[in-house]
């Protein structure tokens, strides 16, 4: 089944080709936010693509395309300065970078180098908002649900009320229908999900 691309349309035709290449045909392109320097944020189903591509970016012939699982997104940074800012994704092995200039020449403080950036202008930041939201409303969803592509485990109705649902775990767990070996095991926690947690008690 074709997905549906034409989102990647607000984006400039050598940043379309690049996303092109890392978007199968059946996906689909939800949210496309262009930033400074022909750099994007691509939002898919599952997953954030940030492409730079060019000189600005360090790739002088090419692109630097970085792509975050939404279940390793932490959040999504934004800093504004008086004209200009960033959109930054924190997430396994990138975390907050500390001192982003817009204007650095620096590699370790230049959103135009730092995969997990988007630089863009403060304008174009402000109107992102919605699709911001829509964007953290998806990574929530994915950290909230069972890892992709799990099935249901067998003979569960999902149309029953939870406390009917558990009872039918518990029956075929009993019966040997369910092993443990067969239950998905829980994500852990991190530490910024048990920072938010309410006390117990």
């Amino acid at each position: 089944m074709p997905g549906d691309h034409s989102a990647l349309q607000v984006a400039p035709s050598q940043t379309q080709e690049i996303a092109r290449g890392h978007i199968a045909a059946g996906e689909t392109v939800l949210v496309v936010l262009v930033g400074a320097s022909k750099q994007a944020l691509v939002a898919l189903e599952d997953r954030l693509i940030i492409i730079k591509p060019g000189m600005m970016a360090g790739a002088s012939f090419g692109a630097r395309v970085t792509t975050f699982p939404y279940r390793d997104i932490v959040a999504l940074e934004v800093n504004t300065g008086m004209r200009n800012g960033v959109v930054e994704v924190i997430a396994a092995g990138y975390q907050g970078t500390k001192g982003v200039k817009y204007w650095s020449s620096e590699p370790d403080t230049d959103p135009f180098q730092i995969s997990n950036c988007l630089p863009a202008a403060k304008k174009a930041i402000a109107s992102w908002q919605p699709k911001l939201e829509s964007i953290r409303e998806s990574i929530h969803a994915a950290k909230s649900g069972p890892p992709p592509g799990t099935p249901p485990p067998p003979g569960l109705d999902r149309e029953q009320p939870m406390v009917a649902q558990l009872a039918q775990l518990a029956e075929l767990h009993r019966t040997g229908a369910l092993t443990d070996e067969s239950l998905p095991r829980p994500r852990p926690a991190s530490s910024l999900e048990l920072e938010r947690r309410p006390p117990a008690g």
